[in-house]
């Protein structure tokens, strides 16, 4: 039987999360992204909407290659705000100076991919779904 743990950063999302039907193998665990998966090795790590709030993606991508079985993936669900228009990323810090948007990395999706690829991924898969471009999915192998 396989084991999920979940993991967020904040109380409120786990007690939401806690309060829908789960299997009883899903875990909930409030933990730092960059430490959400240090008590593998796992088979996956899923981060969905986490690689551009993350201090630094780089050194978070690489401690999830070394939590990951060989063979293991990293699917991966990244806002890419660095390829939107100038408009929007100009709205960013405003938003921000009002609670209405985190600290996020501007990545790329090339600069996000190169990333993946340094911390020694194979990405197998890359798409968009919807209507925003910007969020972008990647399935990756640890090699």
């Amino acid at each position: 039987m396989a084991l999920w743990r979940a993991t967020d950063f904040s109380a409120e999302m786990l007690r939401i999360a806690r309060g829908r039907q789960a299997p009883p193998t899903v875990e909930f665990r409030l933990t730092e992204a960059d430490s959400a998966f240090d008590a593998g090795p796992w088979d996956a790590v899923c981060a969905f909407h986490v690689l551009h709030l993350v201090e630094d993606t780089e050194a978070t991508l690489r401690r999830i290659h070394a939590h990951l079985r060989p063979g293991g993936l990293l699917i991966s669900k990244t806002y890419c705000f660095g390829d939107m228009g100038l408009g929007l990323r100009l709205m960013f810090p405003l938003l921000r100076a009002f609670g209405m948007f985190p600290p996020a990395a501007s990545l790329t999706l090339d600069r996000l991919r190169r990333a993946i690829l340094d911390a020694g991924f194979g990405i197998e898969q890359q798409r968009s779904f919807g209507r925003n471009l910007h969020s972008r999915y990647i399935v990756a192998r640890r090699l």
